[in-house]
């Protein structure tokens, strides 16, 4: 039982990540947890639900299977692009993009993402 609640409280403290896509943004967050697989996910589903390219140009794990170090290049087919990359130091690290189709938001970022 103790090491089940240790488990959820440390699972409390990695900073959510993953694909979220509405009409007005998109944004993908992505930690030294994601696993290669959700990588593949993520590219699938951009292309088919926004047609967004997203390559992931270098991944390399540590022995442990998280990832290490990350690079990617994002293509929104709509004028805004750019590349990041990022070596992840600890568990709250997050690297992505958002590509905001609002009008009174940033329209396109790319590189370290904050969990907000």
């Amino acid at each position: 039982m103790k090491v089940l609640s240790l488990l959820l409280l440390l699972a409390a403290f990695v900073p959510e990540t993953g694909l979220d896509i509405t009409t007005e943004r998109v944004k993908l967050s992505v930690n030294r947890h994601t696993t290669s697989q959700e990588l593949e996910q993520f590219k699938r589903e951009l292309w088919e639900k926004k047609g967004i390219r997203l390559d992931i140009l270098t991944v390399q794990y540590g022995l442990t299977g998280k990832i290490n170090f990350l690079k990617i290049a994002v293509d929104c087919n709509d004028g805004f692009k750019g590349e990041a990359s990022s070596t992840f130091l600890n568990d709250s690290h997050q690297i992505g993009f958002y590509r905001s189709y609002d009008d009174d938001e940033n329209p396109f970022e790319i590189g370290s993402i904050s969990n907000q």
